[in-house]
């Protein structure tokens, strides 16, 4: 990592480029995807067809974020936008997916 940031340090300065362009490149060179993001990509389908048919919300008034895993359990956190919520109003929870069966087996409200 220091040596990564040391390149980037010095070829900024021969080479006169922006820092928007080094930020560019360091994220570039370092970026590589999570299994945090792997397990969002493997089980996003699942999460929204049970979110739209139980709550019916738009794919823009919520976001997915990978918790954790126990055993043959996955945990996602469903935040929902919290500028379309009226004041006092709590809507964001967590999901349980079964990894065998791809299915939703619990829901467990926190908000």
């Amino acid at each position: 990592m220091r040596i990564l940031v040391s390149i980037l340090f010095l070829s900024f300065f021969s080479t006169g480029c922006s820092a928007a362009t080094v930020v560019e490149t360091r994220a570039e060179v370092t970026q590589s995807p999570s299994s945090d993001l792997i397990y969002e990509q493997e089980y996003i389908e699942v999460i929204r067809d049970y979110i739209d048919e139980t709550r019916r919300w738009s794919v823009a008034d919520y976001r997915v974020k990978f918790s954790r895993t126990d055993g043959n359990k996955i945990y996602f956190f469903i935040y929902f936008n919290p500028k379309l919520l009226r004041k006092g109003e709590r809507k964001s929870f967590t999901l349980v997916i079964d990894v065998k069966s791809r299915r939703i087996i619990e829901e467990l409200k926190w908000q």
